[in-house]
């Protein structure tokens, strides 16, 4: 028979959060991208304005992103790598030489393949958070005197182009 009158010790009590199980934690939400442009020169293109953000990756310690301009003139793209996370990307003025960070820059006509296809590493970025949670990143790329892509008799002079874009989860 069972003793009714009889009480059990209590159960251990259970873990308070996912990570005192052993859980693995949450993903964080995605991050959003919003507000890209672009200016100054790339190749033989003037982008002036507005640019679409194609894509955002953001993988442990590194953050990248695309913006592409598109004219009646051509069209260009920026794809910014940075060395770090939007979580510990910090306000304040970077340079290459205190992150590891690069811009390749590509233009060309409207209907056909990038005739200038740059990567450069000399990139000045400047972060500001203009609201919790968010982070507005400028930056200017630098660009070396170079052969166009598939045609080394032409040169594009040394130039440089700007983007920003606002970043956000």
């Amino acid at each position: 028979m069972f003793d009714l009158d009889r009480h059990e010790p209590d159960a251990p009590t259970s873990p308070t959060s996912a990570a005192d199980a052993g859980a693995p934690e949450p993903e964080p939400e995605p991050l959003r991208a919003s507000k890209g442009a672009l200016t100054g020169t790339v190749g033989d293109v003037t982008p002036t304005g507005p640019a679409d953000v194609r894509a955002i990756e953001e993988t442990g310690d590194a953050l990248s992103f695309e913006l592409h301009f598109e004219h009646l003139e051509g069209r260009v793209m920026h794809v910014l790598r940075l060395g770090t996370s939007f979580d510990e990307l910090t306000t304040g003025e970077h340079t290459s030489a205190t992150m590891s960070m690069s811009v390749l820059g590509c233009s060309g006509p409207p209907d056909t393949d990038w005739v200038y296809d740059e990567l450069t590493r000399d990139v000045d970025l400047r972060v500001s958070e203009p609201v919790a949670g968010t982070l507005q990143l400028d930056w200017t790329a630098h660009f070396p005197e170079t052969p166009y892509y598939g045609d080394p008799s032409r040169t594009a002079p040394a130039q440089q182009s700007t983007g920003s874009v606002l970043l956000h989860r």
